[in-house]
């Protein structure tokens, strides 16, 4: 998932699990090895069941440093055309900062 992808992109190990639960309990600032890309890995929000405590921290992320790119990360355990409906009504909710979203 997200920090699998933070593991791989910043080359820091252990903050990833193999459960299908996320693992990832707060926000943490990561920078790469050349000093040019800082990446914040937060827990997950899932749209169908978010837990205060996990939107704060994106909140926080998002409060953290001036923002360049919202990276939404997404696991598309159902069929395609569902997940990609759910990505955009999700996206949707960032409307005001539509041109820092990728996915």
């Amino acid at each position: 998932g997200k920090s699998a992808l933070v593991e791989k992109i910043v080359g820091v190990t252990g903050i990833s699990s193999d459960a299908n639960r996320s693992h990832t309990r707060s926000a943490a600032a990561y920078v790469t090895s050349c000093g040019r890309l800082q990446i914040i890995n937060t827990p997950g929000s899932n749209a169908m069941s978010d837990s205060l405590e996990q939107n704060t921290w994106i909140a926080y992320a998002l409060n953290y440093a001036p923002v360049s790119l919202i990276l939404l990360v997404v696991r598309a355990d159902v069929r395609m055309d569902n997940t990609v409906s759910f990505v955009q009504t999700y996206a949707e909710r960032f409307v005001d900062l539509l041109d820092l979203v990728c996915v």
